[in-house]
């Protein structure tokens, strides 16, 4: 579960937050699939039942079943956001994945894509925080229209609803040695595997850097996590392991 960790140091106000996961061996796949513009969208999740605010990984298949290249472009891919962009909903349709920090960063953030070849299948393995139980794909597929005219088509998959199940909050010890601050993430029972994680920090006039982003999940090297950078004015990151 995401948990708001707040504390002041001189003149540096610090917010972490943290997503409850915890390792659990997948069994079937469940998808949900569309088919629009010659372009097949499948989106697959391992499981039905999931912690809530868990850390998934999420499997995305793209096929062009047509005789003529097709463009595709992916939302929510770049900017932070790793590719294919699934997009997570709550019960009243909410946007609340992506992204993983809140508030992100305000900066235009187009859509990654690339061209299809007449029968190219293409699969995307990505990551995704149940802030709510509602997983969509969405694709926008490039038509002609024209000689020198297109048109974009949005391919969405119908929803893939899990059940999610309260969690505990885990924890998290920050620490401070002179202008350095470090966050040491409490394993939960049960997980396995590495930490994944995605930071902001912002140093006013600090060193080496004025600002450093991890802005895709990341393996983290042990269970201890730094902003790499100081002094610190904000500290945001959401960090867990797979469910």
């Amino acid at each position: 579960m995401f948990q708001r960790i707040s504390f002041f140091l001189p003149l540096v106000f610090l917010p972490l937050r943290f997503p409850t996961s915890v390792l659990a061996q997948p069994s079937t796949s469940y998808l949900s699939e569309k088919t629009a513009n010659g372009v097949v969208v499948t989106l697959m999740v391992p499981k039905d039942v999931y912690l809530q605010n868990a850390l998934v990984r999420v499997t995305v298949r793209v096929q062009n079943v047509t005789r003529r290249p097709r463009d595709v472009r992916f939302p929510f891919s770049l900017c932070g956001f790793d590719a294919p962009g699934v997009s997570v909903r709550d019960d009243i349709g909410r946007l609340v994945y992506p992204p993983a920090m809140v508030p992100w960063i305000a900066a235009p953030c187009p859509a990654a894509g690339e061209t299809l070849r007449p029968g190219q299948t293409v699969t995307f393995r990505g990551y995704a925080i149940l802030r709510g139980a509602h997983l969509q794909q969405i694709v926008d597929v490039d038509k002609r229209v024209g000689p020198h005219a297109l048109q974009t088509v949005e391919i969405a998959t119908p929803p893939i609803t899990v059940q999610l199940t309260p969690a505990p909050a885990p924890r998290a010890t920050i620490s401070r040695s002179g202008k350095s601050l470090s966050a040491l993430i409490e394993r939960p029972p049960g997980a396995r595997g590495p930490l994944l994680y995605q930071s902001r920090a912002d140093c006013p006039g600090g060193l080496p850097n004025a600002a450093v982003y991890v802005l895709n999940w990341t393996r983290a090297p042990g269970r201890s996590l730094s902003p790499g950078c100081a002094p610190v004015g904000t500290w945001l990151v959401a960090a867990g392991w797979l469910n």
